[in-house]
């Protein structure tokens, strides 16, 4: 990730090397060594495009971690990204209650990537669902790494909120509605745990 301590501390030692020593003239009037116009002009055409350097990388640091609605509890990303296998995937589920989530899943995958997608109940697979039965209703984490991705829920709930959230994690051509070719679906490396902060949520509207 994108490390500011670092670039504050290379623009301190920017600033401090680029300090200029005053000496005495013939009139014996204090000059500074720097002050030569045209080394004060690359000077700022130096700051200039480390600046516009510094904002590039940053902006791709940034454009590299999907925003997430509504933000996690958690979320912990790390470097890397897991792509899914051409032709097939595969998606486990923990137990034969879950296959409903897994053939909604397998049905959001299936039309943009243009891919044969599988459930089982055997819990292996390149995308494998579970529950915990335990902890905060709708509750769920989350976690994409070099084994593929396992989404654990409290109850089936927090399983289709893991879903919704791995939805957002694709690339923005898995909501076309048809194959698109030459894509590599690729997921980046994250950890995240979410549960509801409220029971219900809801509006009211009084005309």
């Amino acid at each position: 990730r994108l490390d500011l301590h670092g670039f504050s501390l290379f623009f301190l030692l920017l600033s401090v090397g680029n300090k200029r020593k005053t000496v005495g003239n013939k009139q014996n009037k204090p000059y500074f060594c720097g002050d030569n116009p045209s080394n004060i002009l690359q000077m700022k055409r130096i700051r200039t495009f480390i600046t516009l350097c510094l904002l590039a990388f940053g902006m791709a640091a940034v454009a590299q971690q999907p925003a997430l609605i509504p933000v996690p509890s958690s979320v912990d990303w790390a470097s890397g990204t897991y792509a899914l296998p051409s032709k097939q995937i595969t998606i486990g589920c923990g137990s034969a209650q879950l296959r409903p989530a897994a053939d909604y899943l397998a049905a959001l995958l299936t039309r943009p990537t243009g891919y044969q997608v599988k459930g089982n109940d055997k819990g292996k697979g390149h995308i494998r669902l579970s529950m915990a039965g335990q902890g905060v209703a709708g509750g769920y984490r989350l976690r994409v790494d070099a084994q593929g991705v396992a989404i654990t829920g409290n109850d089936y709930r927090g399983v289709i909120n893991g879903i919704a959230t791995l939805r957002q994690l694709f690339p923005d051509d898995i909501e076309t509605r048809r194959a698109v070719g030459r894509r590599q679906w690729a997921l980046p490396y994250v950890s995240i745990a979410d549960q509801p902060r409220f029971e219900w949520r809801g509006m009211e509207l009084d005309c």
